[in-house]
C-alpha cells in the first residue's frame, strides 16, 4: 500500500514538469529562452534578485540574523519567565530553586547563542571566503 501511495505521489509531482516540457517542445522556443523569461518573472518577486552573485550571501545573512534574533528573543522571554517565577515563589524554596534553575539555563543558552552567532558569522564571512580565495 505504501509503495502504491508513493508511486501515485511521484506521478502527481512529476505531472507539472512533464506538462512544462511538452509545452516548451510544442512552442519550438529554445529551452534557455523559456528559462530566462521565467527567471525574469521570478526576479520581480524576489528581494535580492538584482544583486547577482551576492544574492546567496545576502540571503544567508538574513537567515542568520533572523534565526539568532529568534533565539535571543526566546532566551530573554525564558529569563523573564524565570524572574516572574522567582517573584511568585514567595519564599517557597523549591519553587525558588526551580526558577533559579530556569534563569541559569536561559543565561547559559543566551551565552551559547551569542557565541554560536559569532562563530557562524566568522566561518561564513571570513573563513570560507579565504578558503575559496576571495
Amino acid at each position: 500500500m505504501r509503495r502504491l501511495l508513493a508511486s501515485i505521489a511521484l506521478v502527481i509531482a512529476l505531472l507539472p514538469a512533464a506538462a512544462v516540457a511538452r509545452t516548451i517542445d510544442d512552442t519550438g522556443i529554445a529551452g534557455s529562452e523559456v528559462v530566462s523569461g521565467m527567471w525574469d518573472q521570478i526576479c520581480l518577486a524576489l528581494p535580492f534578485c538584482d544583486v547577482g552573485e551576492q544574492a546567496v550571501d545576502l540571503v544567508a545573512r538574513q537567515i542568520i540574523n533572523i534565526t539568532f534574533s529568534l533565539i535571543t528573543a526566546a532566551g530573554v522571554i525564558v529569563t523573564m519567565y524565570g524572574g516572574i517565577m522567582m517573584i511568585v515563589s514567595r519564599g517557597n524554596q523549591d519553587a525558588y530553586g526551580n526558577a533559579k534553575k530556569i534563569m541559569t539555563t536561559a543565561a547559559i543558552g543566551l551565552l551559547i547563542a551569542v557565541v554560536a552567532e559569532q562563530l557562524v558569522l566568522y566561518v561564513a564571512l571570513d573563513l570560507v571566503p579565504r578558503m575559496l580565495g576571495n
